[in-house]
């Protein structure tokens, strides 16, 4: 009897084992990587609950970010710098550290549109999983591109306007940095959404007028 109570207790434990390992790959398989960016945290569990989930959550949100940032760094920073990049800095060593920083600041707004879907414990890990839809994520980047381009126009207006040289200084290196926040936005756009396209006709007209206005000072 002790001996049928054991086994029962084994099978029960194993069985739980399997179905946390299941749970998570299914979880995995409901939200498929050409449709959203997956990111899976794992710790050690301890006993304090809340921590464990937590802890799991930001990591699952920084698996995410990690995934943008190692895409722009390994495949965007050098096209970005060579092509339009290069009329918003003054050399591409620049290009790269400036237009790095930006992208880290970016993402993090970017991940504001990640949600966790699941967590629990598989294999003795505590583990949460965090998706973020690419076309949302994409559409999202794309729109802060182009209002950091509508603030760029908005400064090179008034710098036209301008009558004292030091107005127009101030707002065309506002607009200079409105720039470089919309190429932050467009590597990101590009990252996530594989088929867009680097160029960006509005984006070239609002450097040209850049250049030409620094040219005049």
């Amino acid at each position: 009897m002790i001996r049928d109570i054991v086994i029962v207790l084994a099978l029960v434990c194993c069985s739980a084992g399997v179905a946390g390992a299941d749970a998570l790959e299914e979880t995995q398989k409901n939200y498929p990587t050409d449709a959203y960016l997956v990111g899976v945290g794992m710790v050690q569990p301890s006993k304090d609950a809340y921590k464990n989930k937590r802890r799991a959550e930001i990591l699952a949100r920084l698996e995410i970010a990690k995934m943008i940032k190692v895409t722009i760094k390994e495949n965007t920073v050098d096209v970005m710098c060579e092509r339009q990049g290069k009329t918003v800095y003054d050399s591409k060593s620049d290009c790269v550290s400036k237009f790095t920083m930006l992208v880290e600041e970016s993402v993090d707004l970017v991940l504001e549109g990640s949600k966790i879907v699941d967590s629990g414990e598989s294999k003795g890990m505590y583990y949460a999983v965090a998706v973020l839809p690419k076309d949302q994520t994409a559409a999202r980047a794309e729109e802060a591109a182009k209002n950091a381009q509508q603030q760029a126009r908005e400064h090179l207006d008034k710098a036209k306007k301008a009558g004292a040289a030091s107005v127009k200084k101030e707002e065309t290196d506002k607009a200079k940095a409105e720039l470089r926040k919309s190429l932050a936005y467009a590597g990101e756009q590009t990252a996530i959404d594989k088929t867009r396209q680097h160029a960006d006709d509005a984006f070239n007209q609002l450097a040209t007028e850049l250049h030409a206005l620094e040219g005049a000072r």
